[in-house]
Formats: C-alpha cells, sequence, structure tokens
C-alpha cells in the first residue's frame, strides 16, 4: 500500500500542473516527471 500526504500548493500552482500535465496523469505522475526532468540539469 502506497502511503499519501496532502501538500498544499497555491492555486495558481495547481493550475499550472494541469496545464502541463498529460491526458490520465495525476498529479504525482506530472511532479515526478518534472522532477527527473530537472535532474538531468544538475
Amino acid at each position: 500500500m502506497m502511503n499519501k500526504v496532502t501538500i498544499w500548493v497555491e492555486r495558481s500552482t495547481r493550475e499550472m500542473l494541469k496545464a502541463i500535465g498529460k491526458k490520465g496523469e495525476t498529479y504525482d505522475d506530472i511532479i515526478r516527471r518534472l522532477i527527473e526532468r530537472g535532474d538531468e540539469d544538475v
């Protein structure tokens, strides 16, 4: 079973996540994809 938590973000941040998400992607999927992409730049 996966543990889940609530994180608080501004409404505008949520809208940004929705805008860059792909159909069927969860917020967790979007955030993980962004983190992985960011790791390439480090």
